[in-house]
């Protein structure tokens, strides 16, 4: 026997499955077989793809085969890579996401032929999350920190605090460590950071309280700092009917599903004031409790504090190891008495500790992640890393709150710029002018100000709230329409910051803008509505529908930089425009090769090709869809589907093609108990239990009520 068949029969007989020879063609499609393997001209394996296999480890007789090269075993319940994968010298990919990955022994760094390590999407991993999110680099750079040195737990915590100036952040803060209450507490202009010990057996958790500034105008500097590293406190003011759905997306927007505790302040002068709990809880899976306080007279204060300790101690990241260099290096950056130091100033603090290039890069990535120092890889930003985040907050706060910007509505020059932050103004910070540069760099890469010439800058979140009257020609006009569950207040004003060269006369507002490209010969009139939550876009023109997809591409563009965003795109009926059709839905007709649509409530049938046409050309439409690839799991059979063609190692037939469509729609939107619900369509047995398929598409109709594609669909499956 050919000495790899005798691994591959040893594989087949422990799996009771059969594995197949890897070909060429699988690569082209983009599809492996589940069991496969591939060999060299020697008879040596050195591919091997077990997916989904319920694997609960990885079979020892895959460290029997030294010359591997690549690995594959997506899919499994996999806990642990031993070390006995140090043994495998020649292995340079090794891919083992959706698995239930506890630990991975560091010895794994010390393969040096090793390239690829994929280990995304295992929950409960001991690798930090922005480490993995980095990518195979980052991750074999961390575990192999962890190899060389000793290590401990990193034991601290990111609590920021968010809600409506005056609703009392601050003074929560204060009670919450120990300090009195002060009834004429100045508000917040910007951030507070204050430090904290929590004691939990035995264990010592720092905390870093974030008091930020609730004024509506600084809600865009929040990007600079959340992130999901984080617990966050909602605090709301018990005397004022408060839109706590607007602050829990916020945070959802930068924060994903970091834990969130909701602070219900001053109900000693409101003690009626409540939510509806049930309903935010089920919206909001990540509410961990709600809370009634008064910071006046400590009322809910302990209570809050057992909440806030029990919350923190369940965080996972609170185990991260770090190495010891690691913690050193991180001291010393918190001993600075200085708001910034220079990238030169960090590499010789590293260098002192012996840590690497590669590691200097990782530590300071992670880093800023943590929120220890605050770094930026653009040309004009990385030579600087802040230390204190106060210090380019009140730059910020100084610049947007002037009086004089306010006056020129959002328009202000550089020289007054220098004045506001010049050492003869009140502050705590001195700005040198090659600072107030950084500054103003900052705000471009966030899109807060761009220039109007080499001058003066714009800041469109203080432009006139007011709108102009329009003065241009409508001729062949289209409309479409994005429609959000939330839209943050900062969309609108990145776009125009990206689109501020097509702008006409200087017709922008606080809400909208008329732009006008050369180009295409077109003008497009761009609105925000925050009470509908929608963005509406009216093209008008020559080459409309190619400015159509330049503006929809910057928008989306912007749209997937915020995190559980739902997004609905709506094209109005040419004839009625008070009703709208989903763009999507009319794509799945016309790949469907479905010619009508029809409204019931107009009793009348349109066209889908002239209804599309009309937003986009019919060639860029299969373009589009013909480079949109999905993946997904079905059984034990990965379906890759390419367009409107579906490629699977399986039987098809029209249940499964249904049972996938509804996996892709559901993928589309943010419902409770997603991830679970697309696992139980994706078993194999799932058509096995008529009663079980049927009671899971009954609890997607009820956690999807709002989202009739989804319901329309799970309905037509129900039997």
């Amino acid at each position: 026997m050919v000495q790899y068949l005798k691994y591959i029969k040893e594989l087949e007989s422990r799996l009771n499955t059969r594995f197949q020879r890897k070909v060429y063609f699988d690569d082209v499609i983009g599809i492996s077989k589940p069991k496969s393997y591939d060999i060299d001209d020697f008879g040596n394996i050195t591919e091997i793809v077990i997916k989904q296999a319920n694997l609960k480890e990885i079979p020892d007789i895959i460290f029997e085969l030294t010359e591997l090269k690549k690995i594959n075993l997506i899919g499994n319940s996999i806990k642990e890579i031993p070390s006995q994968i140090i043994g495998l010298t020649k292995l340079e990919e090794i891919i083992i996401s959706y698995n239930d990955l506890l630990k991975i022994h560091p010895s794994i760094s010390e393969i040096k032929s090793l390239k690829k390590l994929d280990v995304s999407n295992n929950n409960s991993i001991d690798i930090p999350p922005e480490i993995i999110d980095k990518g195979s680099k980052a991750t074999i750079t961390y575990l192999k920190s962890l190899d060389i040195e000793e290590k401990k737990p990193l034991n601290e915590i990111k609590l920021i605090l968010v809600g409506d100036g005056g609703a009392g952040k601050t003074s929560l803060v204060k009670r919450i460590i120990g300090q009195k209450f002060n009834k004429n507490e100045p508000k917040t202009h910007g951030i507070n950071i204050k430090p904290w010990r929590l004691q939990n057996n035995s264990k010592s958790i720092k905390v870093n309280f974030w008091d930020f500034g609730g004024q509506q105008i600084m809600h865009a500097t929040h990007q600079f700092f959340l992130s999901k590293r984080c617990v966050y406190l909602l605090v709301l003011d018990g005397r004022k009917d408060e839109e706590a759905e607007y602050w829990l997306k916020h945070v959802q927007s930068f924060g994903g599903d970091s834990p969130i505790i909701i602070v219900l302040n001053k109900i000693d002068e409101h003690p009626a004031y409540d939510l509806n709990r049930n309903f935010l809880s089920v919206k909001f899976e990540n509410i961990i409790d709600f809370v009634k306080v008064s910071c006046k007279d400590g009322t809910g204060v302990n209570s809050l504090l057992n909440i806030i300790e029990e919350t923190i101690c369940t965080v996972q990241h609170l185990n991260t190891k770090w190495a010891n260099s690691w913690f050193r290096v991180k001291k010393e950056l918190e001993t600075l008495d200085v708001p910034h130091i220079s990238i030169d100033e960090y590499n010789t603090l590293c260098e002192i500790e012996q840590i690497n290039s590669n590691e200097k890069e990782v530590l300071l990535d992670f880093l800023h992640d943590l929120g220890i120092i605050l770094h930026f890889d653009d040309f004009y930003l990385d030579d600087i890393n802040i230390l204190d985040p106060e210090w380019i907050t009140e730059a910020v706060y100084k610049i947007i709150n002037s009086k004089e910007l306010a006056i020129n509505k959002g328009v202000i020059e550089l020289e007054l710029i220098k004045l506001l932050l010049s050492e003869k103004r009140k502050s705590k910070y001195n700005y040198s002018r090659n600072k107030i540069k950084y500054i103003i760099e900052l705000m471009k890469k966030f899109e807060l100000c761009y220039f109007i010439n080499p001058t003066t800058i714009l800041i469109p979140d203080l432009l006139d709230i007011q709108e102009p009257k329009l003065d241009i020609k409508i001729d062949n006009e289209i409309k479409f329409i994005l429609k959000f569950d939330f839209l943050p207040k900062s969309i609108l004003p990145r776009f125009i910051v990206r689109m501020n060269q097509d702008i006409y006369n200087n017709m922008i507002w606080r809400t909208g803008a008329i732009l006008y490209c050369n180009q295409f010969k077109s003008f497009a009139i761009i609105k925000a509505d925050y009470r509908e939550s929608l963005i509406s876009l009216n093209i008008s023109g020559e080459l409309v529908r190619d400015y159509m997809s330049a503006i929809r591409k910057s928008l989306k563009d912007i749209v997937d930089t915020f995190k559980k965003l739902d997004l609905k795109e709506l094209v109005p009926l040419p004839d009625n425009d008070s009703i709208s059709l989903e763009y999507d839905d009319l794509i799945g007709y016309e790949v469907m090769g479905k010619n009508d649509y029809i409204v019931g409530k107009l009793r009348r049938t349109y066209k889908i090709d002239k209804l599309l046409n009309g937003i986009e050309k019919p060639e860029e439409r299969k373009m589009n869809n013909k480079n949109q690839t999905n993946y997904h799991f079905h059984g034990n059979q990965k379906v890759v589907q390419t367009g409107n063609k579906s490629i699977a190692n399986y039987n098809e037939n029209s249940l499964d093609e249904k049972i996938i469509q509804l996996i892709n729609e559901i993928q589309k939107h943010e419902i409770k108990d997603k991830d679970s619900l697309i696992n139980e369509l994706s078993k194999s047995e799932i058509l096995d239990d008529k009663g079980k398929f049927n009671k899971v598409l009954g609890n997607i109709i009820s956690n999807a009520a709002n989202i009739s594609s989804i319901v329309s669909m799970a309905t037509s499956l129900l039997g």
